[in-house]
């Protein structure tokens, strides 16, 4: 009888893990940065220098908020520069913060894979250095793969891979 109760409820919370999983993930990753930050029991990141793509909106900025509540110095990439300068100025008028540094903004477009090493040796001039590189910036295509060209493909590879790539090595 135990083991029938065990079983449903591990089916119950898997079914449940699924459905919130998903939807729950973006804001369990920053929530996690938090916890450590806030514990102390790792090495403090205040003061330390992120550099996140994707940084415009969904998770990057969400890490954004995370990682400037923990005080570090913070470099917003993305392609759409408007949506960088909302993110930096919500980061910059958070009163409850003790974080005086102001982000900087980089736009870059992770498609164009031969700007990165120029953009890397931006970056690191911004601050003099890259502590940590979150590397978030990304596309994404819905459709049946059937149906989806050769050159959507590329593109996905070129932004979600090699862009990446060419970014971390610059």
């Amino acid at each position: 009888m135990a083991d029938v109760k065990m079983s449903s409820l591990r089916t119950v919370l898997q079914y449940l893990l699924s459905i919130f999983g998903t939807a729950l993930l973006p804001l369990a990753i920053p929530w996690a940065i938090y916890l450590i930050c806030k514990g102390r029991r790792f090495r403090s990141l205040e003061g330390k220098v992120v550099l996140i793509t994707g940084a415009s909106s969904g998770l990057g900025e969400a890490l954004a908020h995370a990682f400037y509540g923990c005080g570090c110095k913070l470099i917003l990439a993305a392609r759409r520069s408007k949506e960088l300068e909302r993110v930096r100025d919500e980061l910059v008028n958070l009163k409850h913060l003790r974080n005086n540094s102001v982000p900087a903004i980089l736009t870059l477009d992770l498609g164009d894979v031969d700007s990165m090493e120029e953009k890397a040796a931006t970056a690191q001039a911004i601050f003099g250095c890259v502590d940590v590189l979150i590397n978030n910036g990304g596309i994404s295509y819905r459709g049946k793969i059937t149906d989806t060209t050769m050159s959507v493909h590329s593109k996905i590879m070129d932004v979600n891979y090699l862009g990446q790539v060419a970014l971390t090595k610059g």
